[in-house]
């Protein structure tokens, strides 16, 4: 994961055309990008599910600067951390949660069925 928080759009354009980046990045421009968190009922809701101690809200253990929390927002918000791949597709497949959960083994579940994981 290689992501590049910036101010605003030109700012990412202009890093895009001439940084000289050294590998391939995600821009995340302050000025153009909709942050969203899960809501306290959906959180409340997968713990009750499948217990306090197996999901946690990603943004929930991540520290970072007051600066960039609409970046942290936009990437961590609407993610659950599960323990196990069985927890995460308890989570994710609910009705009333239907959000994307990542393993601690990094296995990643998506509300529109798909899985990605595997080797490292």
């Amino acid at each position: 994961l290689y992501n590049v928080v910036v101010e605003t759009q030109e700012d990412g354009k202009t890093l895009l055309q001439k940084g000289g980046l050294q590998k391939r990045v995600t821009i995340i421009p302050l000025d153009a990008i909709s942050a969203r968190t899960i809501p306290g009922h959906v959180a409340n809701k997968a713990q009750d599910i499948v217990g306090e101690d197996n999901v946690r809200v990603a943004l929930s253990l991540i520290g970072y600067e007051e600066e960039v929390e609409k970046a942290m927002e936009f990437v961590f918000g609407s993610t659950f951390i599960c323990t196990d791949l069985k927890t995460a597709e308890k989570v994710t497949y609910d009705k009333e949660i239907m959000t994307r959960s990542v393993t601690l083994e990094g296995d990643v579940v998506e509300p529109r069925g798909t899985m990605t994981g595997g080797s490292t």
